[in-house]
């Protein structure tokens, strides 16, 4: 009888010793929840970062474009006729206080997949001593892009002289 019941007491605290409690149950789930939001978390982030650099590529990409459009053109002309399509302007002048939104190809269609963007041309007549001082008439000019949407703004600044 002694042996029995010794048997069944070692059986019953074997299987007390291989099984959970409920307070370690409840820490381990606790664990797992905060390292799966700590993960969540930090996949958030990334995505974010992803969309932050898709924005910035493609607003450089969209500045540079218009830059070595702007870039091409002559310095200076004589011909100076209104017109709303870049494809008919001849000289840097041309662009001063372009805007655009959407973006726009050198004949006007819309660019795809860049309807959130902006761009933006400023042209100024720079001393030939200092890019930054803005004077009347000079033989360089200060070409400046602005590339803009929700997230990010980009500047492209080139300075071109009379050659």
């Amino acid at each position: 009888m002694f042996l029995t019941e010794h048997t069944e007491f070692t059986e019953k605290l074997q299987k007390q010793a291989n099984a959970f409690t409920l307070i370690e149950l409840i820490v381990a789930v606790t664990v797992a929840g905060i390292a799966i939001l700590a993960l969540a978390t930090v996949f958030q982030e990334s995505m974010r970062n992803m969309e932050r650099q898709r924005a910035l590529q493609s607003a450089n990409l969209l500045a540079e474009e218009l830059m070595n459009e702007i870039r091409s053109k002559e310095f200076s002309s004589t011909n100076s006729f209104p017109t709303n399509y870049r494809v008919n302007f001849d000289d840097v002048d041309d662009y001063t206080n372009l805007f655009e939104s959407p973006p726009r190809t050198i004949e006007g269609i819309l660019i795809p997949d860049f309807s959130g963007f902006s761009r933006r041309v400023i042209v100024t007549n720079v001393s030939p001593s200092n890019f930054n001082l803005a004077t009347s008439n000079s033989d360089f000019k200060r070409i400046t892009v602005v590339v803009s949407n929700a997230v990010i703004i980009v500047s492209n600044m080139s300075v071109v002289g009379r050659i």
